[in-house]
């Protein structure tokens, strides 16, 4: 079922059903890139398709729901089309986010000098 194409939109997301097996994706048609994953278990998960240099990436957004709504996901997904277009990588920086250091790592590391 791949390929599956259409605006994504409050109605077509709740509309989505989960697939027998795997995963699917709906692209939607206002902005390239951008998709609507669909699991077997049910789970609907916004994300987007960049390319940086050669490399292709993935960035999830976030989960169907509060406060992901499907204009709110394709609006962060438009930032992040805009910052690879401009050189930078989104998900690399994600991931650096998650990587930095934590409050309590800061304080044990400040009481440790």
């Amino acid at each position: 079922m791949a390929g599956l194409k259409a605006k994504l939109t409050k109605r077509t997301v709740d509309a989505a059903q989960p697939p027998a097996t795997g995963d699917i994706e709906i692209w939607d048609t206002e902005l390239k890139g951008f998709c609507l994953r669909v699991t077997r278990a049910g789970t609907k998960t916004y994300a987007v398709k960049f390319r940086t240099g050669r490399a292709q990436r993935w960035l999830t957004i976030g989960r169907h729901g509060s406060p992901w709504t499907a204009g709110k996901a394709r609006d962060k997904a438009r930032e992040v089309l805009n910052s690879a277009a401009n050189g930078e990588d989104p998900a690399q920086a994600k991931l650096d986010a998650r990587d930095a250091l934590t409050v309590a790592e800061l304080i044990d590391a400040y009481l440790a000098d």
